[in-house]
């Protein structure tokens, strides 16, 4: 039976022989993209390395990385009205568009004042959603070492900005601020809380859990 670290191993070295459609996106960034005009989501060789060892410490840091960073990508294709319908028409049940819309009315209620430059609830829902759902897909992808999975994930969004790079990123890339990336994404993660023994209503810990997860 194969670990879980060895399972995603082998994951990360067919990421990293498959052919990448050709694409604008600059090779060398960190970012994965979801591009819609393209029909792609654009993986970068900057944000995969194959030559990380699957196990110790450096294979969890890795992996809080690329995991993170691609789901995010990834969940932009629970939105309606995308290109991918023009082949495969991407229907919602009425109860999961309920269940979406919950949650991201949950999410947004969450967010109240913390987010800085004016950022208002309603224009980083979807950001948001992106962000919490990614970090609870990767941590699931990897399920040891539990603390230093959440401190890599921390490190690996640590920046040196200002309102003005923080403003403009979110215009042009739709990124949200490294602090909301961090905390608003935690505060709904039970595993963090559970890892660092947050209390419920903490401001690491929120007191209702908004589930992305079911």
């Amino acid at each position: 039976m194969l670990r879980p670290s060895d399972c995603v191993k082998q994951e990360l070295e067919q990421l990293h022989q498959a052919r990448l459609k050709l694409s604008t996106g600059s090779p060398v960034s960190v970012w994965p993209r979801h591009r819609l005009c393209m029909q792609l989501v654009q993986i970068p060789v900057g944000v995969v390395n194959g030559s990380v060892p699957s196990n110790g410490s450096v294979f969890a840091f890795h992996l809080s990385r690329l995991a993170v960073r691609l789901y995010a990508a990834l969940a932009q294709l629970l939105y309606e009205g995308t290109v991918y319908e023009l082949e495969i028409p991407l229907y919602f049940t009425e109860v999961a568009e309920r269940t979406l819309d919950s949650v991201i009315g949950c999410l947004t209620q969450d967010v109240g004042n913390r987010f800085p430059h004016g950022l208002k609830p309603d224009r980083v829902r979807n950001a948001l959603l992106e962000q919490v759902l990614a970090l609870q897909l990767g941590f699931l992808a990897f399920r040891r070492l539990l603390a230093l999975f959440f401190v890599y994930y921390t490190l690996d969004n640590c920046e040196l900005s200002d309102a003005v790079y923080e403003s403009c990123q979110f215009e042009t890339e739709r990124r949200l601020p490294a602090a909301a990336r961090v905390n608003m994404a935690r505060r709904h993660c039970t595993q963090f809380a559970h890892a660092f023994q947050c209390a419920t209503g903490s401001p690491m810990a929120a007191g209702e859990v908004c589930r992305v997860l079911r």
